[in-house]
């Protein structure tokens, strides 16, 4: 019911100030501003008539927004970035999920990596490791760096996990997929398709994209507006998929002329996405429900869980992974030789015959 009042509200702020019914200048600063008018919410919280509930929310919302913005305003700008990519439903989700399957249960060292990381304390596994990282030369940023280290291969290994699950969640709505679908692009190299998916409204390429949310190599513009603002990373990803210039042109205009949908879904190593991912989603838990009987509720609940565990997990595991291989020879240099993942940056899938995609 919370959410659909929030619905109500947003569509009353949306209408002209002198529609008729709209809202007036005092109305609208309330509502937006609560913060500024708590002294006014406490008395119309104590009136009948008032509906309580809604009230409550409005008052429970301004306190905790002012203690937030007093506290964040305290901050460095490296926790800045830390807690702006943890405020997303994802990121929540992993704290509240019960362990009631295999994929959602996690080792000591696992969840203790995650809760770590999220409160921005040390890690136990980076202890030992020369900073800068062996591997590539980056700072180790308290054992964070761990987890974001593309010579270690962790990012790879994440995006290839969140491509199958993509995948999986196609498949249980009933929609026809594959995954590195060759051949989409003539005279192009590229495989844009993690998942080509045979949607009701065409053909679809879904593009999996995970970037780091604490990018150090951002411009200054940048940095300001991800700690002012969630999901700014993801969307700057969805961006430079969309126009990645093929041939001179931009991937999704190519794609376009090919009638295939191109759909990147960014997520941010600290769980938020672009908005892409809740509307696939939304899309496929009304397909499922006219294919598959399923209820689209619980499918909704059960696969933002699953891509939630998947990025948390995973990305712990490959953190962990990483800091053993750097702990393991703080002098190495790692040769990757296009062998498991691939020249592409992704793994090769499997065809029928054992016959390796490339």
């Amino acid at each position: 019911m919370n959410d659909t009042v929030d619905e109500a509200i947003a569509l009353k702020l949306a209408e002209a100030p002198n529609a008729e019914g709209a809202l007036s200048a005092a109305q609208r600063e309330m509502i937006e501003h609560p913060e500024d008018h708590l002294e006014a919410l406490k008395y119309l919280s104590r009136v009948r008539w008032v509906a309580h509930w809604p009230m409550q929310k409005l008052l429970s919302r301004s306190i905790a927004r002012v203690r937030f913005e007093q506290a964040f305003a305290g901050y460095d700008d490296d926790t800045k970035d830390l807690v702006r990519g943890h405020l997303n439903k994802l990121a929540t989700r992993v704290l509240c999920t019960v362990p009631s399957m295999p994929q959602w249960r996690m080792s000591n060292n696992e969840w203790r990596w995650i809760l770590r990381n999220r409160l921005g304390m040390p890690q136990p596994s980076a202890q030992g490791i020369p900073d800068p990282c062996p591997l590539c030369r980056a700072p180790l940023r308290q054992g964070y760096h761990n987890r974001s280290c593309r010579v270690g291969g962790g990012p790879v290994a994440v995006h290839n996990s969140l491509r199958d699950m993509v995948h999986k969640c196609c498949a249980n709505a009933g929609v026809q997929c594959r995954t590195e679908v060759p051949g989409l692009l003539i005279n192009a190299g590229d495989r844009p398709a993690d998942i080509f998916a045979i949607m009701p409204e065409g053909d679809t390429a879904f593009d999996v994209v995970v970037t780091d949310n604490r990018m150090a190599s951002s411009n200054d513009a940048t940095k300001q507006e991800r700690r002012r603002k969630t999901r700014v990373m993801a969307k700057l990803a969805d961006r430079r998929k969309r126009n990645k210039a093929v041939n001179g042109r931009r991937l999704e205009d190519v794609l376009r002329d090919h009638n295939i949908k191109f759909v990147p879904l960014a997520f941010e190593i600290g769980s938020a996405e672009s908005g892409a991912w809740s509307k696939t989603l939304k899309k496929l838990s009304e397909i499922a429900h006219a294919r598959r009987g399923h209820d689209k509720d619980y499918f909704r609940s059960l696969w933002t869980t699953e891509i939630a565990m998947c990025l948390a997990k995973r990305g712990a595991q490959e953190a962990l992974r990483n800091a053993h291989l750097c702990m393991a020879d703080a002098n190495a240099v790692l040769n990757i030789d296009e062998g498991a993942f691939g020249d592409a940056g992704v793994e090769i899938p499997l065809l029928v015959g054992g016959a390796g995609g490339g």
